[in-house]
């Protein structure tokens, strides 16, 4: 932006005419002030990591093969993961955005990837684009829930023990 002011004001100084001089200096004073307040040359790209692993490729191919039947019958589902295999799942995505990393600093490009807190803020950003600029979410190391784990025997169920009229 520096070059493109400094021309305008050379054009400026230039001008035999006043009216215009004066409508420069404005338009210079105004492009100063956002070129101050804000980097419009700024740019951001976000690489997605995808991660499958082979039992979920061979879900995706096979559910592609059946997509109406699913679609329309659906049934549900429950994911299972157990520790060691959430454990491998990380470790591979480390690896992959490692790797990623590495290629995109031989070009020069800077990069750094994201934490929970800057991933929940983008898909915010995202998907509320007119409610995310008035309204800012609390940061995710904030919000606490309890854990709750599963206890022995069955859970009373009162609306069932009720007789239907």
């Amino acid at each position: 932006m520096r070059p493109y002011i400094q021309k305008l004001d050379k054009i400026r100084s230039e001008h035999d005419n006043m009216l215009l001089a004066l409508l420069m200096e404005d338009y210079i004073e105004y492009m100063t002030d956002i070129s101050l307040q804000t980097n419009i040359m700024d740019k951001r790209f976000y690489v997605i990591m995808p991660f499958f692993n082979a039992i979920d490729a061979q879900k995706v191919v096979q559910s592609s093969k059946n997509f109406f039947t699913n679609v329309f019958g659906k049934k549900e589902e429950k994911v299972i993961i157990n520790e060691q295999d959430l454990d491998k799942a990380k470790q591979e995505l480390r690896n992959r955005i490692q790797a990623c990393m590495a290629g995109l600093q031989q070009c020069g490009v800077k990069s750094v990837p994201l934490d929970t807190q800057e991933l929940i803020e983008l898909y915010y950003d995202a998907y509320n684009p007119d409610t995310a600029t008035r309204q800012r979410i609390t940061k995710f190391s904030d919000l606490e829930t309890p854990i709750i784990s599963k206890g022995a025997g069955q859970a009373v169920q009162p609306n069932l023990e009720r007789e239907m009229t």
